[in-house]
């Protein structure tokens, strides 16, 4: 069974964590590794109203599972660990979107630089912005030691995932 290592991306909501992690996978496969995706929220996500599978959540079913030919959506009715989730999978690496609070070494990406600075989170290992921002989130970055990267430098932050990922038994969501 392979040691899954995890890394989170997060920022606040509009910061390009959802296109950035979509380049990260392709990056990292094309590197030979298998990577997976959680998103984590603050929101419960519940079943779909008038499907098949919300009215069995809404019976009060624990689990509800959706087979289809190519592709498995599993629903629990409570939170579960991710360690449980993850049970029995062969990936090397899973990125969580999200989890700004978690202990899970982090990527921040960031949209506006000048309110940001006094938002980052523990465990940062790189800060992320986009073009459009490029002066001003070096400005408002520099001084902070923490490496700074424009969004389109993947092969650099596909490094940083896999020089500081933590393995799955150590992640606390």
């Amino acid at each position: 069974m392979k040691d899954i290592r995890a890394f989170s991306i997060a920022g606040f909501s509009g910061t390009g964590k959802t296109k950035l992690i979509s380049t990260l996978i392709r990056d990292m496969q094309s590197k030979g590794y298998t990577v997976g995706v959680v998103k984590s929220t603050s929101k419960d996500v519940s079943q779909p109203d008038g499907t098949d599978t919300g009215t069995f959540h809404d019976a009060g079913s624990e689990l509800s599972v959706l087979l289809g030919p190519t592709t498995t959506t599993i629903s629990y009715s409570r939170r579960v660990d991710i360690r449980e989730i993850l049970r029995g999978v062969e990936i090397d690496f899973i990125l969580v979107e999200g989890a700004k609070k978690s202990n899970v070494p982090k990527i921040w990406c960031v949209g506006t630089c000048d309110t940001e600075t006094r938002n980052l989170p523990e465990n940062v290992k790189a800060i992320v912005y986009w073009k459009e921002f490029e002066q001003e989130c070096r400005d408002a970055f520099e001084n902070l030691g923490i490496p700074i990267y424009i969004s389109i430098d993947i092969a650099s932050i596909t490094e940083v995932i896999i020089n500081e990922a933590i393995a799955l038994n150590d992640v606390e969501l």
